[in-house]
């Protein structure tokens, strides 16, 4: 999140970038931090699973 902003904003990944490493050694890093920002946004918006 960034703070100071007049909203919340949360900068990410683009899911594409994911398909590019996929079969990589990083894949699996990249994958956890896309998931951990989509659930900082999930949170941040008030959604429960």
């Amino acid at each position: 999140m960034l703070p100071g902003t007049p909203a919340s904003v949360l900068l990410t990944t683009h899911p594409s970038a994911l398909l590019r490493v996929r079969g990589r050694p990083e894949w699996g890093d990249a994958l956890a931090a896309f998931v951990t920002d989509l659930r900082t946004a999930a949170d941040a918006a008030g959604f429960t699973a």
